[in-house]
């Protein structure tokens, strides 16, 4: 088992797409979230969601380091306690540690 807590090869990035900056950053207070926060400005028209076909929140993607999307549609971590979740991110791990 590759460890994920830690993990500098691991970047957690989230983009909002909340209408209004000010609520993106109560969120991220609010929720504690920890990782890349980033704001999508535009909503639903930002080039974020046009260009990756984000139709729904929340969206996921696994991208690798060189910026290739390894999976569009990695199971959800509130599915199966996570443990799908992170079989895929111990696999993409894996891959980039060869």
């Amino acid at each position: 088992m590759i460890p994920l807590k830690d993990n500098k090869d691991l970047v957690w990035l989230y983009v909002s797409i909340d209408s209004k900056e000010e609520n993106w950053k109560k969120g991220i207070e609010k929720n504690k979230v920890i990782g890349i926060n980033l704001w999508a400005e535009g909503a639903w028209k930002a080039p974020i969601c046009t260009d990756y076909g984000v139709n729904a929140i929340p969206r996921y993607f696994l991208i690798d380091k060189e910026g290739k999307f390894y999976d569009s549609t990695p199971p959800r971590a509130s599915y199966n306690e996570g443990k799908d979740l992170i079989k895929v991110l111990e696999a993409a791990l894996g891959e980039a540690n060869k």
